[in-house]
């Protein structure tokens, strides 16, 4: 049995390092281009209010889009000094878990060839890839959405703790992006009607 897991767990890590690989080259071709800097609307707007609030600068107007991701840019900021390359690190670092969680959720929902090829999927899917290294929230609203699955799918009976952990997660999630919201409507309709059964 412990063999069984030791094994899950090593490829699990070897999905992980093979996510890296691919995102860390497209971070560093990146680079080269002027896109590696906040373009479009969003990034420019997110990378905005991460400034504003890492330099302690507040309003009283209410929130113009979710909070969650801003904070943690300027968390990130804070961190590196500004050093947008160390931001994109830390998103492909959470875009390649990411992959592994998929990997291990699939495991224990369907079986290993399915779970070996949802992580592979994972690795090269570029919506993925693209998402690591843009100042927008997706890669962190799925890591969350993930984390709080993988505590759910843990145990075939939830704890208290277990629970309120993968609520948590849940819910920062919709703070980061709304329409996770309509997601686990269904994903707590599953859990009830597995535990019917």
């Amino acid at each position: 049995m412990r063999g069984k897991q030791g094994a899950v767990r090593h490829i699990g890590f070897k999905i992980f390092l093979f996510a890296f690989l691919i995102r860390f080259i497209y971070l560093n071709l990146l680079l080269q281009s002027p896109h590696f800097f906040p373009y479009g609307l969003a990034p420019a707007f997110f990378h905005s209010w991460a400034k504003e609030i890492m330099q302690g600068i507040h309003n009283n107007q209410p929130f113009v889009a979710l909070p969650l991701y801003p904070y943690f840019l300027a968390l990130l900021y804070k961190i590196s000094n500004t050093n947008l390359y160390f931001v994109y690190f830390v998103q492909i670092l959470l875009s390649s878990l990411n992959c592994s969680l998929i990997y291990l959720i699939a495991k224990r929902l369907f079986n290993p060839k399915v779970a070996l090829v949802a992580g592979l999927i994972a690795c090269f899917y570029g919506m993925f890839i693209f998402y690591s290294c843009i100042f927008v929230g997706v890669t962190l609203a799925i890591f969350l959405s993930l984390l709080g699955i993988f505590i759910l799918t843990k145990d075939k009976e939830l704890t208290i703790f277990s629970s309120l952990g993968a609520g948590l997660l849940l819910g920062l999630s919709c703070l980061v992006r709304s329409t996770n919201f309509l997601f686990f409507i269904f994903l707590s309709l599953y859990f009830l009607i597995r535990k019917e059964k």
